[in-house]
């Protein structure tokens, strides 16, 4: 009887392991999948951020940072993205408006901005490695170069056809990008920030992206006081939007830069 038991318990142990690992298997199978379509087809990524903190001193500072939308476009290896932030000095909003196109190796970047009742344009331009592109896209999504292989907890549910992978404990390496994040948000704001906490989860509709979602806490010091913030960023996904991705008309008026400038 004790003999049956220990079997059992053998028997059941090994199932458990081998769907853990079928798991792990079907985690990465779908990741890679999904991967493998953004490659062959046009898509859409809309970026969205938002911010949270109960304490009013610092409020106002992060209801300006979640000001920003994004939008980029990718098809045949080429991307085009518009970024549009309005931040309020005081004396109504300034407008920005920041596009980058990639075409073809080049980057083409235009940002276009009015101050004082003046509209500018600025217009700069310069080669672009596959490395670069890769950290422009993820610069510019925001927590694009984060992906369920950062983390060492993945749980996948399934309800027919859709997937939800919830990933926890994220890298040492992503936990430093993350800080980054709100760092390069913040600029010479905060005096220092510490990630306390980070969840992502992946939505699939079939074995495409739906939704990528960033969760994070962090203990931000500005001022020399602590106050507590999260972050959610949000990368919405579509595929059925007509576009192409074409070198600017003005692409003459465009000056030549350093592309660690523009990146």
């Amino acid at each position: 009887m004790k003999i049956g038991k220990i079997v059992s318990l053998i028997l059941a142990i090994s199932l458990l392991l081998s769907s853990l690992t079928s798991c792990g298997r079907t985690v990465e199978e779908l990741v890679e999948k999904a991967d493998k379509i953004l490659e062959e087809k046009p898509y859409v990524i809309e970026v969205d951020i938002d911010y949270r903190t109960n304490d009013q001193d610092v409020a106002g500072i992060f209801d300006q940072l979640e000001r920003s939308e994004t939008v980029m476009y990718f098809k045949d290896g080429n991307l085009r993205a518009r970024n549009d932030l309005s931040i309020d000095y005081g004396e109504g909003d300034t407008k920005f408006i920041s596009t980058y196109t990639v075409v073809d190796g080049i980057l083409y970047f235009n940002i276009n901005y009015t101050t004082d009742g003046v509209t500018r344009d600025v217009k700069s331009k310069a080669a672009i490695d596959a490395d670069k592109k890769a950290e422009l896209e993820n610069k510019l999504s925001l927590v694009g170069g984060i992906g369920a292989s950062d983390f060492s907890d993945v749980i996948l549910v399934r309800d027919e056809d859709e997937y939800e992978i919830v990933c926890l404990g994220v890298s040492d390496e992503k936990q430093i990008e993350l800080e980054k994040l709100l760092i390069s948000q913040l600029e010479s704001a905060a005096g220092s920030v510490k990630m306390t906490d980070v969840k992502m989860v992946i939505e699939l509709d079939g074995r495409k992206y739906d939704t990528v979602t960033v969760y994070v806490e962090y203990n931000v010091v500005i001022n020399g006081k602590n106050y507590s913030v999260g972050m959610t960023v949000e990368l919405e996904y579509e595929y059925d939007a007509r576009f192409d991705v074409t070198v600017p008309a003005d692409a003459s008026e465009y000056l030549d830069a350093d592309i660690e400038t523009l990146v």
